[in-house]
């Protein structure tokens, strides 16, 4: 007579039949339902912003279906957002590749060739969507973009006019045409263009933006002010929204206190947010208060993170201003340990050398400068003074591009690139890339 199972081998013997099922219809599974899965999980990531956890899923899916072009196409637009151009430029020329037919690939290959100043390249794609499609909007658009950036204005005017009868609703292209008549000086015409990509789109604060800026250019500052301050009440926690009022009551106003309250309340509102205090740093130090501009970048430097290096060249140069000259050599070997070639770095440190009467290597500092950036224009004054100082005043100056301007005050500031650090980063709708 058989024995009856006992409670725990009848409950093992399900648990493996279950496991063998499981791994059975795991494997059983199509390349297309794979595909789909992972094609799924990309575009809930993307659409979640979390593009590092899009590329890995469309890397998984093209694993499965390598020749798919529209794989290729959505992994080289995330490529896009992760700021990764090589990569990017790779997956669409593959996308076109395996699809020669495939416009939005080859629309955003051609922005890309913009962006990056490669005109031929980019015409060559635009002039192939036009030939598939001669009435599509962007591929126009584009092509008046590159009659801009070529100087052929009467061209890019006529192109820009013929998408505005395709579709005289569309907002950015009146976006485009308030920038174009902006740069051709015809105010009226821009505002009038502004003004209706605004009605369109109320929404879209890079044409209330670019109104506002057109205004105040042709001394409208009441109504820039108007904007300006809608924008940043309608978007409390937009940092980028709040400085620019910031600097707009400071600059164009003149009004400190305001200009100072703005920065007081959003750093009450986000006292963790780095780059909104290096961006206050950066204002305090316009409203000539070096010590609240310090509290704020040793705050950032503290923090540390990717603004810490910044906030370290910011605070370096007020140290310079005040004679303190242990600290500021104390920050810059800081930065210039971690990137021998920073720019900022090596202008400051030349600045230091100088006050130190160190004046060959200011000189060798300067020159590094002017290796990477021959239009430097304070670095070839600080370069001066520092032969002056060392040959006497019959000795030969370093020569000077006409490019670089006209020799600035000895207080100048420089002004610092800080890539990705805007809220709206890149250039506003509507106008050409790469400009």
């Amino acid at each position: 007579m058989r024995k009856p199972l006992r409670p725990a081998g009848l409950i093992w013997g399900l648990l493996v039949i279950v496991s063998l099922l499981f791994f059975v219809g795991g494997c059983s599974s199509s390349p297309e339902q794979q595909k789909a899965e992972h094609l799924q999980k990309a575009r809930e990531f993307v659409k979640a912003k979390k593009f590092s956890e899009a590329k890995i899923e469309y890397l998984n899916a093209i694993q499965v279906a390598p020749k798919d072009a529209q794989l290729h196409y959505q992994l080289g637009e995330v490529y896009l957002y992760l700021k990764d151009g090589r990569k990017a430029v790779r997956e669409l020329q593959e996308a076109i590749k395996l699809d020669p037919q495939l416009v939005d690939a080859k629309l955003k290959l051609a922005a890309v060739y913009m962006a990056a100043r490669q005109y031929e390249a980019a015409e060559k794609l635009v002039q192939q969507v036009l030939e598939q499609e001669p009435r599509n909007i962007d591929a126009l658009t584009a092509y008046g973009q590159l009659q801009w950036r070529r100087g052929d204005t009467a061209g890019a005017e006529k192109t820009f006019s013929q998408v505005l009868e395709l579709d005289p609703k569309r907002a950015v292209t009146h976006l485009l045409l308030g920038n174009f008549y902006a740069q051709q000086r015809q105010v009226d015409k821009a505002l009038k263009h502004l003004r209706r990509a605004v009605e369109l789109e109320p929404a879209n604060i890079n044409a209330s933006l670019t109104l506002a800026r057109v205004l105040q250019a042709s001394g409208d500052r009441e109504g820039a002010r108007k904007i300006y301050e809608q924008l940043a009440a309608a978007h409390p926690d937009d940092k980028a929204l709040k400085f620019v009022l910031a600097n707009f009551y400071l600059l164009q106003l003149g009004d400190r206190q305001r200009a100072e309250q703005v920065i007081t309340d959003f750093l009450r509102r986000h006292p963790e947010d780095m780059e909104a205090r290096l961006m206050a740093g950066d204002l305090y130090r316009r409203l000539g208060k070096a010590d609240a501009a310090a509290d704020n970048y040793r705050q950032v430097i503290k923090a540390g993170g990717k603004d810490a290096n910044l906030a370290r060249l910011s605070l370096a140069e007020i140290y310079l201003g005040q004679r303190q000259l242990d600290q500021a050599d104390a920050l810059l070997a800081e930065v210039l340990a971690q990137d021998a070639k920073n720019i900022k770095g090596l202008y400051l440190r030349g600045r230091l050398r100088l006050a130190q009467r160190r004046l060959e290597d200011a000189v060798a500092d300067f020159s590094s400068v002017l290796q990477q950036n021959p239009d430097f224009a304070l670095a070839y004054y600080f370069q001066g003074l520092a032969h002056y100082a060392g040959l006497g005043p019959g000795s030969r100056l370093p020569e000077r591009r006409p490019a670089a301007g006209a020799a600035p005050a000895h207080g100048e500031k420089v002004c610092r690139r800080r890539g990705g650090s805007q809220a709206h980063p890149g250039p506003a709708a509507g106008q050409p890339a790469g400009a």
